[in-house]
């Protein structure tokens, strides 16, 4: 019986081992000085970052996975840089406290855009 359950326990770390490879291996992070780094990265023209992300960022972390079309990107920006979100997305109403959300088509789907007063922002994939 200790033999068997020592098996099981190590099929299990096994198990969990390869979980844990596979979701770390299909997730790319990336991080960038500038919008002109970001942009030289590629990161637009393939999708993964939305092309209206203001042309002031910087400080940008981007993350997605590359098995699915999630988007996640947190950036700081110069607040007032937001002419060609808020020519491109729907404005949300109810977040209050400096800070203004935005919905925007990318790709097949939508993403959720979030300006702080303060230059924060952040992109992510609709839930």
């Amino acid at each position: 019986m200790k033999k068997l359950s020592t098996i099981l326990i190590a099929a299990l770390v096994v198990l969990l081992g390869a979980v844990w490879f596979v979701e770390y291996s299909e997730t790319s992070e990336s991080q960038f000085q500038t919008y002109r780094e970001l942009k030289e990265s590629e990161l637009i023209s393939k999708w993964w970052v939305p092309a209206f992300i203001p042309k002031s960022a910087h400080d940008i972390h981007e993350r997605h996975r590359v098995d699915a079309s999630d988007v996640n990107v947190v950036f700081r920006y110069q607040p007032g840089d937001t002419e060609e979100i808020e020519a491109s997305c729907t404005a949300l109403i109810g977040e209050g406290g400096g800070t203004k959300s935005y919905r925007c088509r990318h790709g097949d789907g939508a993403v959720i855009v979030m300006l702080s007063d303060d230059g924060k922002g952040e992109i992510r994939s609709e839930q």
